[in-house]
């Protein structure tokens, strides 16, 4: 049985195409190498992890430092996401809401009821019918 040759993988471009937040499935292909083979290499090389995670973090650090200087420089949107993320329970969207009260579950189907009991439930829901 044929195995194919190993393929050399230079880590500093897998860290640079995972900086720019590349899906592993993108990596791969950039990298002409299968998905299989990347995450394989993934499991069994610390540094070709390393390599991934590392670029993920230099990344989403460039976004947000780019984010942060929008906001400074005026962008309205980039503010508010800033607060709506960063600025504490003043700043978020989500409010609290409290619901109290009583919660009637039937034991009976309508099909089980006695008639008398089918007049009292007409009597306490009102009786709709005209």
């Amino acid at each position: 049985m044929k195995t194919k040759p190993k393929i050399e993988i230079d880590l500093a471009k897998v860290e640079a195409l995972a900086s720019r937040l590349l899906s592993k499935e993108q990596i791969a292909i950039s990298l002409g190498i299968s998905e299989r083979t990347l995450y394989t290499n993934q499991k069994e090389s610390a540094e070709f992890a390393e390599a991934i995670k590392r670029g993920r973090e230099k990344g989403v650090a460039t976004v947000a430092n780019k984010l942060v200087e929008s906001a400074i420089e005026g962008n309205t949107t980039a503010q508010i996401f800033i607060l709506k993320t960063h600025g504490g329970q003043d700043w978020k969207d989500k409010q609290d809401v409290s619901l109290t009260g009583e919660v009637l579950v039937k034991t009976k189907s309508l099909q089980d009821m006695t008639d008398e009991e089918l007049q009292a439930e007409l009597e306490r829901y009102g009786d709709k019918r005209e």
